[in-house]
């Protein structure tokens, strides 16, 4: 008969898969790009501010993702044609609804993440913009799949996520640490904002059918997969020539130049397997949305690191 510490350790798991630690890497790089640059710019950094608004988009991540988990529950139970990077969590579907719980330590995250933002502005003082900026990243995040708004359900989930995890958290990073923004953060923010977007549109691919049949309005589900294959290739042809003008940029690290290359290639090869519709193999896809997400977070890091060693 399972202990009690059975349990524990089997819950524990259950709630490490719906909290989808993995992918806050591509929330969080976005946002310490932002710092690297105000440190280009001869800004002094300060950790306890980095750390402190770090944790608030952690939380809202968090928040987000569990919100997700909530009320994504039927789509994601109805779906059979999901993979590694789709479907959602998918941590409670042995039950047969949703735990209350997720609500719970949802708006516990949404506090701690509100809480950090007031920290942020009366403690250490960084701006007035801080907690609008915070605000946003809270108002898009809980109503990407909650109701009565649920972003990701009518068509604008996308663009959002575009948003939030592209042009906010990395003028967010750069306007903590320099209490004003800068175009050169909008600029760089944009293959970031470009190579997100197209993460989320791939991963609706797998998820179509079961999106179709709960009423999930994706831009996939309302354009059809052939059509939304063309878009991804622009997308990610403009993802490449927005990068293309940020490594020109006089804050890029001359040294990082060789690594652009490798991106380019990881960039052009998912472009022509969409092209060639190779997403209708099931085995392909995956490997289509994991080399997307690859693709998204290198972006990140490849130019967080040339802000820094320039």
């Amino acid at each position: 008969m399972p202990t009690a510490g059975t349990y524990t350790r089997v819950n524990y798991r259950v709630w490490l898969q719906a909290m989808r630690v993995p992918f806050y890497s591509v929330g969080l790089a976005p946002f310490f790009m932002g710092v690297a640059l105000a440190w280009n710019h001869g800004y002094e950094i300060s950790w306890a501010v980095i750390l402190s608004a770090a944790g608030g988009v952690f939380f809202i991540m968090l928040a987000t993702y569990l919100l997700g988990e909530y009320f994504d529950f039927e789509t994601d139970r109805i779906n059979r044609e999901f993979n590694r990077f789709s479907g959602g969590g998918r941590a409670f579907l042995h039950r047969k609804e949703p735990p209350k719980s997720l609500l719970a330590v949802a708006l516990l995250a949404v506090l701690v993440a509100g809480g950090s933002g007031l920290l942020l502005h009366f403690n250490f003082r960084t701006g007035s913009f801080t907690i609008p900026l915070g605000l946003t990243g809270i108002f898009c995040g809980i109503f990407y799949s909650t109701r009565p708004l649920q972003w990701a359900y009518r068509g604008l989930g996308e663009v959002l996520i575009a948003f939030c995890y592209g042009w906010l958290t990395v003028n967010t990073g750069y306007y903590l640490m320099a209490s004003h923004f800068h175009p050169t953060a909008t600029l760089a923010s944009l293959p970031v904002a470009l190579s997100i977007f197209n993460v989320i549109l791939i991963n609706e691919f797998p998820d179509y059918r079961a999106d179709l049949e709960t009423g999930k309005r994706t831009l996939v589900v309302r354009c059809g997969k052939d059509m939304m294959g063309r878009l991804y290739c622009i997308v990610a042809g403009a993802a490449l020539v927005t990068l293309l003008g940020v490594v020109n940029l006089e804050e890029f690290s001359p040294k990082m130049v060789w690594s652009f290359f490798p991106l380019m290639a990881l960039g052009g090869g998912k472009m022509l397997l969409v092209s060639m519709k190779l997403y209708r193999d099931r085995a392909i896809l995956e490997k289509i949305c994991g080399a997307t997400i690859l693709f998204n977070l290198l972006i990140s890091l490849f130019i967080l690191a040339a802000f820094i060693i320039s």
